[in-house]
C-alpha cells in the first residue's frame, strides 16, 4: 500500500510474483511422508525433508492440450538397473581398484539385505571414511549386438546396481558397513563406488506416431540388453540401447521410437512395408556408447534385437 497505493500486487508484478492458489509450489499430503505435486508426481519425504525423491509417475496418457512435465523414470529405475560400462574391449575388469565386499557377520551368508552387517576389503588405507555412503555393484557378461543382425560388435560390460551401504566404522585395513538398500541381494564380491543421486530426467510430450506410415531409420540402433536378463518384455521394463553420447548425442530424456522390420517386406520384388511399430522409450542415463531406456509405451510384445531411433530423427508420412 506504501509502495504501490494498493494491496493487490499481482496486477503490478505479474509474473514475477507466484500467486497464491497456484498449483505449483503446493503439495497435497498422502500420508506417510509423501506428498503430491500439481503435476500429479508423488514425493517421498522420508529421507529428503525439504523437496523429497520422485517416487510415482503421472500415468503416461492422452496428454494432448495440455503442457506437462514428467519423470521418466523413478529412483529405483536410476539405481537398482543394470548399465552398460564403456569398455574398450572384451574381457575388461571394471574398476579393479575399488573396495569390496569380502564377507559379513554371519559367517552363514554369502548374500546380503537391507540392514544385514558387511565387512569390506579396504579402509583407512584407501581412504574409506565413516558415515559414507556407497553405491554397490556387480561386473556382468560382455555385451554386443546380435551377430544375426550382422557383424557383431562390443557394446560394454554388463553392470548391476545391487544396492548401498553406509560405513559404520573404519580400521586401517578393513572397514564395516550396514546395508541400507538391497535392489537384490549384495554378495561377496560386489564392488563399490561413491553414491551420487543422480537426477530424473523430465520429459515434457510424448511421440505422436502414426504406425501405418514409414519411419527414416537413419541413426537407429538396436535393443542390446534388458534388466533380469529377459528376452521380451513391455512398457515399465528398462532396457540398454546401442546409442550413446558419443555415437548419437543421446542426452537423458531423449526419446525414442521402437520398432522391427516388418517380415512381409520383399524389397527384391519391390514390395515396401511399413515397419512394425512396437512402442517408444525414454534416456534415464547415458555414457559414450550405450544408454539406459525405459519403455514408457508399448503396442506388443519388445524384445532384444528390436531397433529404436531418436524420435526427433524420425520422418513419419514423407
Amino acid at each position: 500500500m506504501r509502495h504501490y497505493g494498493t494491496e493487490d500486487l499481482e496486477p503490478i508484478l505479474h509474473n514475477h510474483l507466484l500467486g497464491l492458489g497456484n498449483d505449483i509450489g503446493f503439495f497435497e499430503d498422502i500420508g506417510n511422508d509423501r506428498v503430491k505435486d500439481g503435476f500429479g508426481v508423488v514425493w517421498d519425504r522420508s529421507v529428503d525433508k525439504d523437496i523429497g525423491n520422485v517416487e510415482e509417475l503421472t500415468d503416461y496418457g492422452d496428454l494432448s492440450g495440455e503442457f506437462v512435465i514428467l519423470p521418466a523414470g523413478d529412483r529405483a529405475d536410476m539405481e537398482c538397473t543394470t548399465y552398460l560400462h564403456p569398455a574398450d574391449k572384451r574381457g575388461t575388469v571394471v574398476e579393479p581398484d575399488a573396495a569390496r565386499i569380502f564377507g559379513g557377520e554371519s559367517d552363514l551368508l554369502t548374500a546380503y539385505g537391507h540392514n544385514d552387517i558387511v565387512y569390506l576389503n579396504q579402509g583407512l588405507d584407501h581412504g574409506i571414511e565413516a558415515g559414507t555412503v556407497y553405491s554397490t555393484r556387480r561386473q556382468g557378461d560382455d555385451v554386443s549386438t546380435d551377430p544375426e543382425l550382422g557383424k557383431s560388435t562390443f557394446v560394454g560390460v554388463a553392470i548391476d546396481q545391487s544396492g548401498q551401504i553406509t560405513i559404520l566404522a573404519v580400521q586401517e585395513e578393513n572397514a564395516t558397513a550396514i546395508v541400507t538398500r538391497s535392489c537384490f541381494e549384495i554378495r561377496i564380491g560386489d564392488f563399490l563406488v561413491p553414491y551420487e543421486q543422480e537426477p530424473i530426467p523430465l520429459i515434457t510430450e510424448l511421440p505422436d506416431v502414426d504406425r501405418f506410415q514409414p519411419f527414416n531409420m537413419d541413426g537407429s540402433g538396436h535393443i542390446v540388453a534388458s534388466e533380469d536378463n529377459k528376452q521380451s518384455f513391455g512398457k515399465g521394463h528398462v532396457t540398454n540401447i546401442n546409442l550413446g553420447t558419443e555415437t548419437s548425442n543421446v542426452a537423458p530424456g531423449d526419446l525414442f521410437v521402437i520398432y522391427r522390420p516388418n517380415p512381409k517386406s520383399q524389397p527384391k520384388k519391390g514390395v515396401f512395408l511399413p515397419e512394425i511399430y512396437l512402442g517408444h522409450g525414454v534416456a534415464l542415463k547415458t555414457n559414450a556408447k550405450s544408454t539406459v531406456m525405459k519403455i514408457i509405451d508399448g503396442l506388443r510384445e519388445i524384445g532384444v534385437g528390436d531397433r529404436v531411433v531418436p524420435f526427433s530423427s524420425t520422418s513419419l508420412g514423407e
